[in-house]
């Protein structure tokens, strides 16, 4: 009975003791199979518990890109199964979103972050300064094309705002060739000029087919006095328009109305106002002035740059019927209203007239 009892107390001593070394070995198991490291080639983006799970490279960068667009000061992130790669790949991931993105190039100062190990992930938490405001964020306008572009950059310029922030997908030097595309539309609408005094654009990034381009205008006055400008052209043009509307009648009242001048006390020489208004005028305001006559009662006609004599000049070309014609009022404005210049042929402007032949390109092509 003794030896039974003891036999019996032995079995149960080794009972506990293999329960105990069981257990033992699943906690060993369990905790190994969280800190165990697969190769993970998949990428995804999901979420769980209201935090983004990402595995490699390509969803971490496309979850912290995603966050800068929508201007979020912190973020957090779960990188699950990631691998040895992480610390060198946050490290590079931030310097290209700063440098090589547009939006990061555009908003970002910096990114800093930390990275707490759990035991089935690391928990990411990034910290993001920027030198931009929400509202400049949101105000980015995404163009497709040139088409867009000029779009978008003509209705800034007639509204007369301060500046104009672009993302342009398929950025080319070529097709997006900045100065040109500004006068562009500068030439091609006149009312541009009220005011205007100069420009600086800026490209975010510098280089890459993806970029955000800002444009800054300045102006001489305020938007006040742009719209007294305005009317006060809008008043002198319906005046001109009540005696003709004809091409030659246009070319006569505009000689009248205006007196050569390259004083240039305030811009104001450069532009219609001072043409048509205070009745001075450089060879650009006499050009610009014309064309907005043109405009008016429906004549197609543009702006033509080149040089008289190795100096810089404009004047105008306009189509009646299916001919072009060109027409410098500024040279034809002297003591008395001469027609030397009106409705000549491209063969006898260029007798006396050097043209910029890749402007003149643009503005026949248009």
């Amino acid at each position: 009975m003794k030896a039974y009892k003891k036999i019996k107390y032995i079995l149960s001593i080794m009972t506990v003791i293999l329960i105990c070394a069981v257990l033992t070995g699943c906690s060993h198991i369990f905790y190994r199979d969280e800190f165990v490291v697969t190769p993970h080639n998949e990428t995804y983006t999901s979420s769980e518990d209201d935090v983004t799970r990402v595995g490699n490279y390509a969803s971490l960068r496309s979850f912290l890109l995603s966050e800068i667009e929508l201007h979020d000061m912190e973020a957090v992130v779960h990188a699950h199964n990631y691998g040895e790669s992480l610390d060198n790949d946050l490290s590079d991931i931030c310097e290209y979103l700063i440098n090589d993105t547009a939006i990061g190039a555009y908003s970002v100062n910096s990114i800093s972050y930390t990275k707490t190990r759990f035991p089935a992930y690391y928990e990411l938490v990034f910290s993001i300064n920027y030198k931009r405001t929400t509202d400049d964020i949101n105000s980015i306008v995404t163009v497709t094309n040139v088409d867009d572009f000029l779009e978008t950059l003509s209705t800034a310029m007639t509204e007369y705002r301060d500046k104009v922030t672009m993302q342009i997908n398929y950025f080319t030097g070529k097709d997006y060739d900045i100065p040109t595309l500004v006068d562009r539309v500068y030439y091609g609408k006149p009312e541009t000029s009220y005011a205007f005094s100069s420009y600086v654009y800026t490209c975010y990034p510098e280089t890459g087919a993806s970029r955000i381009v800002e444009i800054e205008f300045a102006r001489t006055v305020g938007s006040e006095e742009i719209t007294a400008q305005k009317q006060a052209v809008e008043e002198k043009i319906a005046s001109i328009l009540s005696g003709g509307t004809s091409p030659e009648y246009l070319h006569d009242a505009l000689c009248l109305a205006v007196s050569y001048s390259a004083d240039d006390d305030d811009g104001q020489i450069f532009t219609p106002y001072g043409a048509l208004v205070t009745g001075k005028a450089s060879c650009q305001g006499y050009a610009l002035a014309y064309k907005m006559l043109c405009d008016a009662v429906g004549i197609e006609c543009e702006v033509v740059r080149g040089k008289i004599d190795g100096v810089a000049h404009a004047w105008n070309l306009i189509t009646v019927g299916d001919k072009q014609y060109h027409v410098d009022v500024t040279s034809d404005d002297g003591s008395y209203i001469s027609h030397e210049f009106f409705k000549v042929s491209d063969e006898t402007i260029r007798q006396t007239h050097t043209i910029d032949e890749d402007w003149f390109e643009i503005i026949t092509q248009d």
